[in-house]
């Protein structure tokens, strides 16, 4: 735009119909060019970069000039796009191809392949005689077998949750054998007369010694009567027959879970009236399963004898082991 003919209010106004300005406006003194181009791409939008792209260009006369604006009678020319080149992007902006599938370089598997059966035969000891036309030496290669080396069942002491497999009781009572490793193969079934003489031979827990009962399937430790009961005291003794608590003691022994009786599905279970399955006498360890009582050689894990005791009194943990302290060797 000319600023001259700005500054003298356009040339039609000026009398000037021939140099006058169709995008003139009298209320402004200035038009951007940014405002100029945009009101002229409306004017004509056939002179918008988008519509020669796709083909379309205004009517022209014999000149080749345009006629202005297109109409509904006169659209204008329309030529096929292939024959143009779309603008390309501005420079250094990437511009990304095409997409390509992900899977179309992967080809598809042999079906031939998959069938395919791969037979190794392990190197072995023997000979091969070679024939064929010419000199050489043959050799062959003799069919042998490997064997993968095994695991050997444990021997000796071992701790009872290595007897799965071997020993189901002793891995099941793995709990009541704390401290302790059990010879493999060293159970026994034994006599609930047998049982009993042993129990009666033993100081027991409060120092009576034990019994077996064999109707309830319990060991119980021998007590006098008149320690069962203290005036105004919770306290309940355990591993006794439950025949000598009061009702009070009863509650308490079934809200502590005492006893090792279990349900059906071999989960321990609370009861007012607990039993007791299992015994430490010396180096062997006694437990009832099923109204049958088995014994096993035990030794203690950790056996270590105090260096000040000497020549003096030695305890009975120090002789007989931690272990003793909880089925009730004392």
């Amino acid at each position: 735009m000319n600023p001259k003919r700005l500054a003298n209010g356009g040339g039609a106004e000026t009398g000037d119909p021939e140099n006058s300005d169709p995008y003139y406006n009298p209320d402004y003194q200035y038009v951007p060019a940014g405002v100029q181009d945009m009101i002229y791409g409306l004017f004509n939008p056939y002179a918008s970069e988008l519509m020669l792209t796709y083909g379309y260009t205004p009517p022209t006369d014999e000149a080749g000039n345009p006629l202005g604006t297109p109409s509904i009678t006169d659209p204008g020319t329309y030529t096929d796009p292939s024959s143009f080149t779309s603008p390309s992007g501005p420079p250094l902006i990437y511009i990304p191809p095409d997409p390509v599938s992900p899977l179309s370089s992967i080809p598809a598997p042999d079906p031939a392949a998959s069938t395919a059966t791969t037979t190794t035969t392990p190197p072995g000891s023997g000979g091969g005689a070679g024939t064929g036309a010419g000199t050489g030496a043959g050799t062959g290669a003799g069919t042998g077998t490997t064997t993968a080396p095994t695991s050997q069942p444990p021997t000796g002491y071992v701790g009872a949750a290595r007897l799965k497999g071997i020993d189901e009781l002793a891995h099941r009572k793995r709990n009541y054998l704390g401290g302790m490793d059990v010879l493999v193969g060293s159970r026994q079934e034994v006599s609930a007369e047998d049982f009993n003489r042993l129990l009666g031979g033993i100081e027991g827990k409060y120092g009576k010694g034990a019994f077996y009962d064999s109707a309830r399937g319990s060991i119980y430790q021998n007590i006098d009567d008149d320690k069962v009961s203290i005036e105004n005291s919770s306290y309940v003794p355990i591993g006794i027959d439950p025949t000598k608590y009061q009702e009070q003691q009863k509650t308490q022994a079934a809200m502590m879970g005492l006893g090792d009786q279990v349900d059906e599905s071999g989960r321990s279970k609370r009861s007012r009236e607990p039993i007791y399955t299992s015994q430490r006498i010396g180096n062997k360890m006694y437990f009832v399963d099923g109204g049958k009582i088995y014994s096993y050689d035990v030794r203690d894990k950790y056996v270590s004898t105090p260096s000040f005791a000497t020549g003096g009194a030695v305890s009975k943990v120090a002789l007989t082991g931690v272990g003793t302290l909880f089925n009730g060797y004392f």
